[in-house]
């Protein structure tokens, strides 16, 4: 936490104003993208333990106390960590939606200040458009897909090894 007194925006100059909403759109557009990294590090992460745990059924037989056990296990395994996996992918979503509108929003401050009173700012410049359901959901279906052919493929090699 800063050790700065808070500041009464009447004491800070225009300039000064301008460069605040500067450094707070740097910082929620980096927030932004260290999510996206966290989001791809993470589901390659998981793909990878996926493509390991396939290999391993390949090669060496899984036996958890029987057969149809093993394959109850597995599958409902598998459901878990579909589900998870799309409910972690849906938070970071929301949360990089978050971080899009309050970017949007530091940078209209910031343009407000720059341009004076009077001059109204484009569309564009104003407010984020919030994608529509089918931008939203398309990355999640990607995602969750290749996440999904993965488990399958899983269940169809430890069913048919």
């Amino acid at each position: 936490m800063s050790s700065e007194a808070p500041v009464d925006q009447k004491e800070l100059s225009p300039r000064d104003r301008v460069d605040a909403y500067v450094r707070l759109y740097e910082r929620q557009m980096d927030h932004y993208h260290k999510t996206q990294d966290v989001e791809w590090k993470g589901s390659f992460g998981l793909w990878t333990l996926l493509g390991g745990g396939i290999y391993l059924v390949c090669v060496k037989r899984v036996d958890i106390g029987g057969y149809m056990t093993t394959k109850i296990i597995l599958g409902a395994g598998c459901l878990v960590l579909l589900f998870l996996h799309l409910f972690w992918l849906w938070k970071i979503h929301r949360s990089e939606e978050y971080d899009k509108e309050l970017w949007t929003q530091y940078r209209g401050e910031a343009l407000r200040l720059i341009r004076g009173p009077g001059r109204e700012l484009q569309s564009n410049e104003n407010k984020y458009k919030l994608r529509s359901n089918w931008e939203r959901t398309k990355w999640l279906v990607l995602e969750g897909g290749v996440t999904l052919a993965l488990l399958l493929a899983l269940l169809v090699v430890s069913i048919c090894g």
